[in-house]
């Protein structure tokens, strides 16, 4: 914590056991992940260069604690269980959902969080933005209020981590004719997930505008980086995005 706090001076760094995160989410203990975390262990992989995200593995869904999870947290409601593993360093992104996140860790690592209320107009300062260190074996529910994205990664080995979401999450999205056809930008960023957010150099973004008050620093490293909005200003998708370049050390 206290070399994470040196190396990101203008970002806020908090433990998941801080009070702070009562805004975010809530950390659980109630179950045993250990089969989900060594599934993690031995049958899945972290890719040789950024992200790979599985919504739904069929090995995990067969192990305990997808009943229990299943019943108590989302009321007997079909839900998913995949992973996310990574090399992610930075934000690039952030995304939220109409239904609570279990996110339980197999390794250390950060979450970069802020509220869905400080957004204004799908507008978000990055000055909400908190960061989060998470112990191995750690387990949490992530309000359905909290904007968040991929994990940021604390070594060089990467990171691991299991994702339940309700069935159908983070899947293929209803026709762009159907989002788009009401007058709600909300509507217009729906991907199964509300998205306010986007990957760095996908197709659309067409203008940017810096919407950072400062800098900030990658988890763990001594990069500068400089975070804009983009305004990818497509009928697909009306929304904006993040992204993190680098600049030089000073």
């Amino acid at each position: 914590m206290d070399r994470l706090r040196k190396l990101n001076p203008h970002l806020r760094v908090h433990h998941v056991g801080d009070p702070e995160f009562a805004e975010f989410g809530r950390v659980v203990t109630a179950y045993d992940f250990g089969a989900w975390l060594r599934y993690l262990d031995t049958e899945t992989t972290v890719p040789a260069e950024g992200n790979v995200y599985v919504a739904s593995e069929p090995g995990l869904e067969a192990l305990p604690p997808y009943a229990s999870i299943r019943d108590t947290v989302y009321g007997g409601l079909d839900i998913q269980v995949g992973y996310c593993n990574g090399l992610a360093s930075r934000l690039n992104g952030l995304e939220y959902h109409k239904s609570p996140e279990f996110f339980v860790t197999q390794t250390e690592l950060v979450l970069l969080l802020a509220p869905y209320a400080a957004m204004r107009d799908f507008t978000l300062d990055v000055a909400h933005v908190r960061a989060f260190y998470f112990p191995a074996a750690t387990a949490v529910e992530l309000f359905g209020s909290t904007l968040h994205f991929a994990p940021s990664k604390l070594s060089d080995a990467g990171f691991k981590s299991v994702i339940v979401l309700l069935r159908g999450t983070n899947t293929d999205p209803p026709p762009v004719s159907a989002r788009c056809a009401a007058d709600l930008p909300e509507a217009r960023l729906l991907f199964r997930k509300t998205a306010a957010a986007g990957a760095p150099g996908q197709p659309g973004a067409r203008r940017a505008r810096c919407g950072g008050r400062d800098h900030r620093r990658q988890p763990g490293s001594q990069v500068r980086l400089v975070f804009c909005f983009v305004d990818r200003g497509t009928k697909e998708n009306d929304g904006f995005r993040f992204v993190a370049r680098r600049k030089p050390q000073q």
